[in-house]
């Protein structure tokens, strides 16, 4: 069995015009190497009429950035108030922050995790019990399937873009059906609506037809959730998202907001996919699909490429052959593929100068699709 070694994904989700005044801080602080991809984060506007009429809500993008970076399981707290502090997300509005346990496959001689050299004074209690969702669309189908979740008030989505892989080639001709080019919708929400809001996603994206996407959850340790999800007139002192904030802080988690009725929205397991592990390549631009083609003769039915992560890393850390264009191909395999489909990309050249590559790995306890994996 390959091993790696445990470590701590941070994730942070920030507006586009945070990023250039978090970054001095993050590296200041130690976080000398992460990854930084494009993406859009999603809201409802109200916009008032006359007469104090409101309009229906409608949809607001803003563009962002998704921040990655890792660090060693002690510091994930520092690592977390690092960027709450500096990038004031205790504020509604500004973005979301989490962390992850995964394992981490690298070169040998790679030590590319993050030490935190200034630890930053606590800031605000975390939250727990988080569920992260994610889901692939076809372009251009993000927005009715994120809305769901601003709907149901469970925290501000963010979209980015990719490339699938997969069914398309298995198609032949009829590929041309299905689009390459998909979204990718990042979400973290608390653990009591993940089941309801991911069948209601299925719903709103008709993911039970063919071609029409896939969504997995995943594990989230601890973080601080964007729950500013509508944008508009201030009618009191504190906005609901800032009381809403408060009182999560206080209960320590948002299970103090469930509501009643949301057994019927439960998922029916026996139609879900379970056994499963996100297996997550991180390379240099260009090599990805090559890598994607030797998993998928390993046995993975498909991949999601997400292109263009600009990678920054200290002149003093890089390896030479890293480029600082880099990019994520995200398989969904059973947890009996995992060596068989390593090995594979491993006799591919996942390590050589060419490629630079990295695995990330890590557990997802639910998925749906139309094909069920077998």
């Amino acid at each position: 069995m390959i091993r790696g070694r445990k470590v701590c994904r941070v994730t942070a989700i920030v507006r586009k015009g945070l990023t250039k005044s978090l970054v001095p801080h993050l590296t200041s602080a130690g976080i000398v190497h992460f990854n930084i991809s494009s993406a859009r984060t999603i809201i409802l506007h109200e916009k008032r009429k006359g007469l104090g009429m409101v309009n229906p809500f409608k949809l607001v993008e803003d563009q962002a950035d998704i921040i990655v970076f890792l660090v060693g399981p002690a510091q994930e707290e520092q690592a977390l108030d690092l960027v709450i502090d500096h990038g004031e997300l205790m504020l509604p509005g500004r973005g979301t922050v989490y962390s992850e346990e995964v394992t981490l496959i690298e070169p040998p001689e790679w030590s590319l995790e993050n030490e935190i050299s200034s630890p930053p004074d606590p800031t605000v209690k975390k939250q727990s019990s988080l569920t992260g969702l994610s889901c692939v669309v076809q372009r251009g189908q993000a927005n009715p399937v994120a809305r769901v979740a601003l709907d149901m008030g469970a925290s501000v989505p963010a979209v980015s873009f990719g490339i699938g892989t997969g069914i398309r080639e298995k198609l032949g001709l009829l590929r041309i059906a299905i689009p390459a080019e998909k979204e990718i919708i990042h979400l973290a929400v608390s653990t009591y609506d993940a089941d309801p809001l991911m069948k209601m996603m299925i719903t709103a994206g008709n993911l039970d037809q063919p071609g029409k996407g896939f969504i997995y959850t995943y594990p989230i340790h601890k973080g601080l959730i964007d729950t500013k999800i509508t944008h508009g007139m201030t009618r009191h002192v504190a906005s609901v998202e800032q009381i809403i904030a408060t009182l999560d802080e206080i209960k320590g988690d948002m299970g103090w907001r469930r509501r009643s009725g949301r057994e019927a929205l439960l998922l029916d397991e026996e139609h879900l996919l379970s056994g499963l592990i996100d297996l997550t390549v991180i390379c240099n631009e260009g090599r990805g699909r090559d890598l994607i083609k030797e998993g998928m003769r390993a046995g993975a039915r498909g991949a999601t490429i997400i292109s263009k992560i600009k990678n920054h890393v200290s002149p003093d850390l890089k390896p030479k052959s890293m480029s600082p264009a880099r990019e994520a191909c995200s398989m969904a395999i059973r947890e009996e593929q995992r060596d068989g489909i390593m090995n594979a990309l491993i006799d591919a050249g996942l390590f050589d100068e060419k490629t630079s590559g990295q695995i990330l790995v890590r557990s997802i306890p639910k998925a749906f699709t139309y094909a069920r994996m077998r």
